[in-house]
């Protein structure tokens, strides 16, 4: 947080990845205290027991998504949201979203990757239009 709040200016900005603030062990909520110098938002849940780079779809991990959303809509957030996936973990997952939600499991035409990308952009367009 220290280098942030020395780095950051009008030539300086970041994306905000709250995974990565998690898995150091600082609230990502407070990386929005520099809401004028986040330019992207990096999409994914994690459990925090699983190495950093195990992304999950938002809303199948312990990330506070809710939460996060709700920061970002209070701070004014309007720039792009990047839904980021790991093919390797996503397969591990296919068990839990078959008992979470089991009609995307039907979208056999689609690469298992997409199933996860329209997973994670209905969770989190959900929280941003609710």
């Amino acid at each position: 947080m220290e280098v942030l709040d020395r780095a950051l200016s009008e030539q300086v900005r970041f994306t905000f990845d709250a995974a990565h603030a998690a898995f150091s062990s600082i609230d990502p909520l407070e990386f929005l205290r520099f809401s004028s110098y986040i330019v992207n938002v990096h999409a994914y849940d994690a459990n925090l027991q699983l190495p950093l780079g195990d992304w999950l779809p938002c809303g199948l991990g312990n990330m506070d998504w809710p939460g996060i959303i709700a920061g970002l809509k209070k701070i004014g957030y309007q720039g792009p949201v990047t839904i980021e996936l790991n093919e390797r973990q996503l397969r591990k997952v296919l068990e839990v979203l078959d008992t979470a939600t089991g009609e995307i499991l039907n979208l056999k035409d689609l690469a298992l990757e997409d199933h996860f990308a329209l997973y994670a952009r209905e969770y989190l367009d959900n929280m941003i239009q609710g």
